[in-house]
């Protein structure tokens, strides 16, 4: 984590040239042109997901930014995504993908630890569009 100078009392959790373009995540030529989206933390503040719009395309790319670290998990890159939640115990992460047309339809379940992904839910409807999100008391 860093803080912001101009800033003191702002601390930056996630930075596209510091954490994203250093971890080799996104690549520099792609930086002025990718947006953070959306940022979750699991249970215990350990860890970060996030999501970004690498060169403004509309397709979003998910990854674990490990806290006591302060790096990239490298081993974690969730390509073609529209949302993630952490589970309870802080290592296992969801996620939903997006199919083709960019229309969520597949929930999966990752441990953070193998790096291993199964499907646990799949809505072949194109009508309907998934999303997870946890309860207000998880």
């Amino acid at each position: 984590m860093q803080s912001d100078p101009s800033h003191p009392d702002i601390e930056v959790v996630l930075d596209i040239q510091d954490d994203l373009v250093k971890s080799g995540f996104v690549h520099q030529r792609e930086a002025q042109m990718t947006v953070i989206d959306k940022l979750k933390m699991n249970s215990d503040h350990s860890k970060i997901g996030f999501t970004v719009d690498i060169g403004n395309q509309e397709i979003i790319t998910g990854g674990i930014k490990c806290m006591k670290t302060n790096k990239i998990l490298s081993h974690i890159r969730l390509e073609n995504i529209s949302s993630m939640e952490f589970g309870a115990d802080g290592d296992t992460l969801y996620y939903v993908e997006t199919d083709e047309h960019n229309r969520p339809y597949k929930v999966k379940q990752l441990s953070l630890e193998t790096g291993n992904a199964q499907s646990i839910y799949i809505d072949d409807d194109p009508t309907h569009y998934i999303d997870i999100a946890l309860s207000k008391d998880q």
